[in-house]
C-alpha cells in the first residue's frame, strides 16, 4: 500500500523544550493532543513517527461522548437491567 501526501512539504525547525528537541507538527495536519505515535530513525538521519493504534473498542468509535452514553442507555433498555450494577448471586461472587 503506498501512502498518499495530504499535506504539502513544509521545512521545519528544531527547538529546544526542556532536554529534548522539538519539531512542531502543523495544524493542518489535523493531530491534536494525546495521540500516541511510534517513532523510528534511519541510518541516513530520516526520522518516521507512525501513529499507534488502539486496541481499545471504545477509543477507535467513531462517535461522540453523547451517542456512546445514548448506546448505553439503548443497551440497557433493551437487557431490562444494568449490569454494571449487578450484585453477585453465587459462585461468580469474588472473595475480597
Amino acid at each position: 500500500m503506498t501512502a498518499t501526501l495530504l499535506v504539502t512539504k513544509k521545512n521545519l525547525k528544531t527547538r529546544r523544550q526542556g532536554n529534548s528537541i522539538a519539531i512542531t507538527i502543523p495544524r493542518v495536519a489535523g493531530v491534536t493532543s494525546d495521540q500516541e505515535y511510534n517513532f523510528e530513525q534511519f541510518s541516513d538521519g530520516t526520522l518516521v513517527y507512525r501513529p499507534v493504534k488502539s486496541d481499545n473498542f471504545w477509543t477507535t468509535l467513531d462517535m461522540t461522548e453523547a451517542e456512546v452514553q445514548q448506546e448505553i442507555k439503548d443497551e440497557i433498555e433493551e437487557l431490562g437491567y444494568d449490569p454494571a450494577n449487578q450484585m453477585p448471586l453465587g459462585a461468580e461472587k469474588a472473595v475480597d
